[in-house]
């Protein structure tokens, strides 16, 4: 796309052209989460997830927490593996 494109669609959709294309992206998504963050930090409604959607989310955390347990231990075993080679 040529750079006029870009430009005339930054200025459509409201985004600021800048000299540098990943420092936009960068500023656009800065200011697209605090946006969001300041909204969310202002709306006051509760809001209760489905149990089945919930309880999908815990089994996710598990995983995750016993990926991390996993990768902990890998790295002791890699960290173990390289002093003894030193150590020799």
């Amino acid at each position: 796309m040529p750079s006029g494109a870009v430009a005339r669609l930054c200025k459509v959709s409201g985004y600021s052209v800048h000299s540098a294309a990943s420092m936009a992206a960068a500023n656009d998504w800065q200011t697209i989460v605090e946006r969001n963050l300041m909204s969310m930090a202002l709306d006051e409604s509760d809001y209760y997830w489905p149990a089945d959607t919930l309880f999908e989310y815990y089994q996710l955390m598990e995983t995750l927490q016993e990926n991390l347990h996993e990768r902990h231990e890998l790295l002791q075993m890699l960290t173990q593996a390289v002093l003894s080679l030193n150590d020799t």
